[in-house]
Formats: structure tokens, C-alpha cells, sequence
């Protein structure tokens, strides 16, 4: 299996598209798009190959690779694009501007983001070929920054939003429930084995020890 290096050089999220949350991810610049390096790091060229005329030209949020390492994921404010060759891209999904993207085992991946103004996730159980929505923020000017599954639970679904709530499913995603209001962006959210982070803009970071339920601060920002 070929092993490469890959790195989101520039995340301004949102700030073209529907400027919910244009703060944290605006650097006012730069490349844009997938950068690859194959020597650890020293040098990196651009990956953004969509065909023989066409390139990624895109604010990248987010990148993921499959279980199996073959196939690369990125979230962005055009939907999710894959690449399974490392050499061109293929565009999964639009409609959603995405920030987030968790995969959970081979062909299902989670994402979130916004779609016309409200918080959105969204889930594929076929690598991409078809999608359904699992959840809708009514409130409008609200996205879904963070999202991760857990890997000793697939049933068990995470998600951050930019008012600062975190949100819980224990069904893949039928049904939620709000377990902590942080006031303000929750940007990434971490499932290990036994424990889960958030993330918070202003707001440092937290851990709870029952799957998110209950939380405590270890770190003020």
C-alpha cells in the first residue's frame, strides 16, 4: 500500500459561501485546495487534480482517509470530494457546505456542516453514492463545525455546533439529544476508546468519561 503525506493548507470555512462562521478558518489567503508531500514533509505539490483540464479549486476544512488507507476524503465548502488513486478527484456530494467529516468504517462517513443557513449531518453507507440527512438545525446562521463517531460504538454519534451545544445520538443519528451548551464554536470533537474531547473556541477544552453525557473543563482558552 503507497503511504503519503497530506496537509489542509488554507481553511477559511464559510467565508465565501454563506459567512456563518468565517472567524477561525479565515487566514485571508494562501493556496487552496489538497497539498501531498512524499518525503515526510520536506516538500509538498499540489494534489488537486479533478481531470485533464479541471483542479480542486476549493477552501479545504477537513481531510480523512479511509480504514484501509486508499481512499482520501476532504470536507469543503462545496461538498465532499474523494480520491482514490492520488491522482484525481471525484465530487461525492454538494448542496452542503461541509466542515467536518468522520469516517467510520469502509463506505459509511458522516458529515456536517451547513446547508441554506442551518446546521447539517449527513451520512453515506455506500462510499458516497447516495446520502440522507440526519440532521437539521432549525435555528438559521447555525452550522455543524465537528462531528465523530466512536470507535467502540457505532451507534454513538457526536456533534458540535457554532452556537456551542454538543450533541448526542446513541442511534447513528435517528435521534438526539443536547448534553452541554459551550456558548460559543464548538470546532473539534474527539471519540477515543474510553474518553471524548471537545474543542471550544474561547472556551478551552473538555472531556467527558461516559461518552459524552457529563463533562469536565481541563483547559481554559
Amino acid at each position: 500500500m503507497k503511504r503519503f503525506l497530506i496537509i489542509i493548507l488554507v481553511l477559511p470555512f464559510f467565508a465565501a459561501s454563506c459567512n456563518v462562521i468565517a472567524d477561525p478558518f479565515d487566514t485571508g489567503g494562501g493556496g487552496r485546495g489538497v497539498y501531498k508531500s512524499a518525503d515526510g514533509g520536506d516538500n509538498f505539490q499540489s494534489n488537486n487534480q479533478l481531470g485533464l483540464e479541471d483542479e480542486l479549486d476549493i477552501s479545504v476544512n477537513d481531510i480523512e482517509i479511509s480504514k484501509s488507507g486508499e481512499i482520501v476524503y476532504t470536507a469543503s465548502a462545496d461538498g465532499v470530494y474523494s480520491s482514490q488513486n492520488d491522482e484525481s478527484w471525484e465530487h461525492l456530494v454538494s448542496g452542503i457546505a461541509v466542515a467536518d467529516i468522520s469516517v467510520e468504517e469502509e463506505g459509511v462517513i458522516y458529515a456536517s456542516g451547513s446547508a441554506s443557513g442551518n446546521a447539517k449531518i449527513i451520512r453515506t453507507d455506500d462510499h458516497g453514492k447516495s446520502w440522507q440527512s440526519i440532521y437539521t438545525e432549525p435555528t438559521k446562521s447555525s452550522a455543524a463545525l465537528s462531528v465523530a463517531v466512536s470507535p467502540a460504538n457505532r451507534n454513538l454519534i457526536l456533534a458540535g455546533l457554532n452556537s456551542g451545544e454538543i450533541l448526542r445520538s446513541s442511534d447513528r443519528g435517528s435521534t438526539w439529544q443536547s448534553v452541554l451548551d459551550l456558548n460559543s464554536f464548538v470546532l473539534r470533537l474527539i471519540i477515543t476508546d474510553n474518553s471524548v474531547y471537545a474543542l471550544s473556541k474561547g472556551r478551552g477544552i473538555w472531556k467527558s468519561l461516559d461518552n459524552g453525557l457529563n463533562w469536565t473543563e481541563l483547559s481554559s482558552a
